[in-house]
């Protein structure tokens, strides 16, 4: 497999193509599209690299499916190949074994937001919800957080974008390739459509949650690597190291981290968050409570679900979270993070303050 360097990437000035390679050419703006607010040489949004060598990044969102991404998954192992899934939080929460499954394969795991809502339409706070949420998700079943980021639709402005990228350090990564497979046009459009239009060094847009993109992929997969292209991962793509090869650990931070209106995660032997509800969604609420448990490492813990309560109404999920959380010990408690281990010390990586959210009807979108 080729290994990109990040020089390859920096010097390409992270390569970004304004234009997407589509079959088709809508004359009104598709449900899918890419924003339209470009800037050349932002960090903070990819939509193809200029590689030195013959790669290509597939990448699969809105799972996980509970029967075409297991199939999908099979296909990538019998051909060896690496792909990125851009995974939603709730369905990672929902099927954990699949999701565990794929990171454990050596696909990578993207962050593509809790409930697939428009981000475009939501405040900075509900956005930074929908997205940390997600985030702890997939550490706490695969183990390390998401390092890329993908908007439902595309629709982030590219303010919220670089607002994301300062935040939480994660790009968000759009595409070159888009073969419009969730209109659903057949097995063999979605096939022609990815080969006719793939170039070294783009990225593919495909979603693992409908069948006929899954019955596209072995003359996709097969014919892109006849032609000489190797299959990357998204980081590798952009010449960073391979996800599984990051050691992220998480850390405490003390002080007084509480917020009463905002996001907020309090330790008091159970650990339990409370959020300001969005109108904007009627849905459940979750409270989960978290206990330290012991990990591999000697002296090290980590946290797994003690409780969980679901409710119709904010409010009750609030209280619950206050009377689990013993809310008079709330006062200068501590903030759990992720730092990364690198040979150059430690990097700090997006913070994880999520433990209450409203969990969407799968059907919703």
């Amino acid at each position: 497999m080729t290994y990109l360097s990040r020089r390859h990437a920096l010097v390409a000035g992270l390569g970004l193509c304004a234009a997407t390679l589509t079959g088709t050419q809508a004359t009104a703006r598709p449900l899918i599209a890419l924003p339209d607010d470009f800037v050349n040489s932002d960090a903070a949004t990819i939509t193809s690299i200029s590689t030195p060598s013959p790669v290509c990044a597939m990448t699969f969102d809105d799972g996980p499916h509970p029967t075409h991404t297991p199939r999908l998954l099979d296909m990538l192992r019998e051909r060896g190949l690496k792909a990125t899934f851009y995974l939603i939080g709730n369905r990672v929460v929902q099927y954990p074994d699949i999701a565990r499954r794929i990171a454990e394969e050596g696909h990578e795991i993207g962050n593509h937001s809790w409930s697939h809502p428009f981000l475009n339409r939501l405040s900075d706070g509900a956005v930074m919800r929908e997205i940390d949420q997600t985030t702890n998700a997939i550490f706490q079943v695969t183990g390390r957080p998401p390092v890329t980021f993908r908007p439902p639709y595309g629709a982030f402005s590219r303010r919220q974008r670089t607002t994301l990228h300062a935040a939480r350090t994660l790009p968000t990564i759009l595409w070159s390739v888009d073969p419009q497979d969730w209109r659903r046009p057949g097995s063999n459009v979605v096939a022609r459509r990815i080969l006719d239009n793939t170039r070294q060094g783009g990225i593919i847009l495909s979603h693992d949650i409908h069948r006929g993109t899954i019955d596209a992929m072995p003359q996709t997969l097969d014919g892109l690597t006849a032609r000489g292209l190797t299959f990357v991962t998204v980081s590798q793509i952009l010449g960073w190291p391979l996800w599984q090869s990051r050691n992220f650990r998480r850390v405490v931070q003390r002080g007084d981290v509480v917020s009463k209106s905002s996001l907020s995660v309090v330790q008091h032997h159970k650990d339990c968050a409370m959020t300001s509800p969005d109108e904007t969604t009627k849905t459940h609420y979750i409270c989960q409570t978290y206990v330290n448990a012991p990990t591999a490492r000697a002296g090290q813990t980590s946290l797994k679900v003690d409780k969980l309560f679901e409710y119709t109404s904010a409010t009750q999920a609030q209280e619950r979270a206050k009377r689990e959380a013993r809310s008079d010990d709330c006062a200068g408690a501590d903030a759990y993070s992720i730092t990364e281990d690198t040979d150059s010390g430690e990097v700090s990586g997006p913070e994880f303050l999520v433990r209450l959210g409203k969990v969407p009807e799968l059907d919703d979108f």
